[in-house]
């Protein structure tokens, strides 16, 4: 008998919930969903009157996860607040349609200890540690616990430090285009150097006033003969029949799941590089991304769409210091 070949794939129709909704700080409400909330969805305050603008919206990139920064202190100062949250969903028959959640949400201040001071300057997580390491390829991450207002960069100094001298270092600020409360700082560094960042009193101002402390860390850039590099030719997209672009990807594979180090889209038969990779076993993937939307999906029964195809190279891409690695990817084959 013929062999058959069935391939399976879960379509993802989970019916769309608000799985939490937290007030952990007074001026801080953030609303969790289940999977990412379609089109658009109102927040209302029930039972208080405040102007039009009281509040400052932030979605994470899969619009999973909201944040509303209240900003009118008549209102964040109210130990309860009512709201109605109304957002489309799906019903049981998948048509789509407005539901509406009431919330109320409560803040009371924590209780501090005996002699115990609150703490109320501005906080931040920066993404290098003290005496660490950052990429040559890598900016200089601010993470803000809330959203900024202003910053004054004649309050913030870099410097790179060779022997017993310190010659300042030019840079460049700019807010993060998926993440409202990342801010970048551009630097051409050089490598193997140790550096030391000077962030002074108030330099960055929170939209609450709040402002920073004085943070003084130093760290140094990795060696350029760390780093490895992988160039994919890639071929057999300009001689498709149907145009389709595809995300290519190294990815380090784990017990249960990949973590994606670098992705670039491509359209057409070209060499696509990955540089700066530390010596490391990737995997490379690729995604034949047919809706041209820049992520992998999944197939639907009802109207016969199959999952968009992933495919791997046929071994571990094995990155070594101070080396480049070649590979051919035909999509056809």
């Amino acid at each position: 008998e013929p062999e058959l070949t069935l391939h399976l794939f879960t379509e993802y129709h989970e019916l769309q919930y608000l799985t939490s909704n937290t007030r952990n700080k007074r001026y801080k409400i953030e609303l969790t969903f289940n999977k990412p909330v379609k089109d658009s969805m109102e927040f209302v305050l029930v039972d208080t009157a405040v102007a039009d603008s009281w509040y400052m919206k932030e979605s994470n990139q899969r619009n999973d996860s909201i944040i509303y920064w209240l900003t009118d202190s008549t209102l964040y100062n109210k130990e309860n607040l009512n709201f109605a949250l109304s957002y489309y969903k799906e019903d049981t028959n998948m048509v789509y349609q407005w539901s509406t959640d009431t919330l109320r949400l409560r803040y009371t201040e924590p209780k501090l200890a005996k002699n115990q001071e609150p703490d109320t300057s501005l906080k931040y997580q920066l993404n290098v540690k003290s005496r660490g390491t950052i990429d040559l390829n890598n900016s200089l991450n601010f993470l803000f616990e809330t959203p900024v207002q202003d910053y004054d960069t004649s309050k913030i100094n870099l410097f790179a430090v060779v022997d017993t001298l310190e010659f300042p270092v030019e840079f460049e600020i700019t807010q993060d285009s998926l993440k409202m409360r990342k801010y970048l700082m551009h630097v051409d560094w050089s490598e193997d150097t140790i550096y030391r960042l000077e962030v002074f009193p108030n330099a960055i101002t929170d939209i609450y006033e709040t402002v920073n402390d004085t943070n003084i860390v130093e760290f140094k850039t990795q060696k350029l003969d760390h780093y490895g590099k992988v160039l994919a030719n890639i071929t057999g997209i300009d001689s498709a029949a149907t145009p389709f672009q595809l995300i290519t990807q190294l990815v380090i594979p784990s017990k249960d799941t990949e973590t994606v180090y670098q992705q670039k889209i491509i359209n057409k038969d070209q060499i696509v590089e990955f540089s700066y990779l530390p010596p490391k076993e990737f995997l490379f993937k690729v995604i034949l991304d047919n809706n041209f939307n820049g992520k992998w999906d999944t197939g639907e029964y009802i109207t016969h769409l199959q999952p968009e195809e992933v495919l791997y190279y046929k071994e571990k891409v094995k990155v070594r210091s101070n080396w480049d690695i070649e590979i051919n990817f035909d999509v056809n084959k």
